[in-house]
């Protein structure tokens, strides 16, 4: 563990994170960068425990995934993290992951905010010292994780699914990697790999929870380049898009 304000994990990749290539499987991958910014937050006591004294919790809303290369079974690697300025009311995340030669395999950078658990609104806590986490010009991806533009769903999706007991995370909704989980299962490319995902961002744009029921709508923009929304039966209410390119 490198000192504050960077925060370095290793990983050893075992079997039931892989896919049948033996690849870090995407939604294992966000499942590793989610665990990695908790740990780094607890270390500085600004985690969960802390935060839910004020009845609030950290909850992603955005993140854009450079990948030179997936790990693979048996391989150990090194996830970094490190906290950048407060913008407003997020905070931006940052990480590289490297394999035991020093190679970088991934660059990542995200969107954070801190939600009260009764309106599950943003706020401000000044309490806060985000100080004790965060690099001012340290940047695994210069540009911020971006905006997906709306999908037309008026075409609807033609099946729905509930979501299910084993979808929800500690803080009562659905756990940000089973989205992309969604997803995959949702691609339509025959000869779809994940070993083929160039960079995927992931907008998360409200909470799911049991009793909902999602849709699914998947667009091939061109043969490369997916983009995709899931979205509530009842309202169309947005739950989170998915901009995926391919090599």
């Amino acid at each position: 563990m490198m000192h504050e304000p960077i925060f370095d994990k290793e990983f050893f990749i075992p079997s039931y994170l892989v896919d049948q290539e033996t690849f870090l499987t995407i939604p294992a991958l966000f499942s590793l960068l989610q665990e990695v910014a908790w740990e780094h937050v607890e270390f500085h006591e600004t985690g969960r425990d802390y935060l839910m004294q004020f009845n609030l919790f950290w909850a992603l809303i955005r993140m854009h995934v450079e990948i030179s290369r997936l790990p693979k079974w048996k391989e150990t690697i090194i996830i970094k993290t490190w906290g950048k300025e407060v913008d407003l009311l997020t905070h931006p995340r940052d990480y590289e992951i490297f394999d035991t030669h020093g190679n970088l395999l991934i660059a990542v950078t995200s969107h954070w905010v801190i939600l009260d658990t009764t309106y599950f609104k943003p706020q401000i806590l000044p309490e806060l010292d985000s100080s004790l986490y965060t690099c001012k010009n340290l940047h695994a991806i210069e540009k911020k994780a971006p905006k997906i533009k709306k999908i037309d769903i008026s075409s609807s999706a033609s099946q729905f699914h509930p979501v299910l007991y084993s979808d929800i995370d500690m803080n009562q909704h659905t756990n940000n990697a089973k989205y992309i989980q969604w997803f995959i299962d949702n691609i339509e490319i025959d000869d779809f790999r994940i070993e083929k995902i160039k960079n995927i961002t992931v907008n998360y744009l409200s909470q799911s929870k049991i009793g909902d029921f999602y849709g699914i709508i998947v667009q091939n923009i061109t043969e490369q380049h997916l983009v995709s929304t899931i979205f509530s039966k009842d309202d169309d209410r947005e739950f989170c898009r998915i901009e995926v390119n391919l090599q």
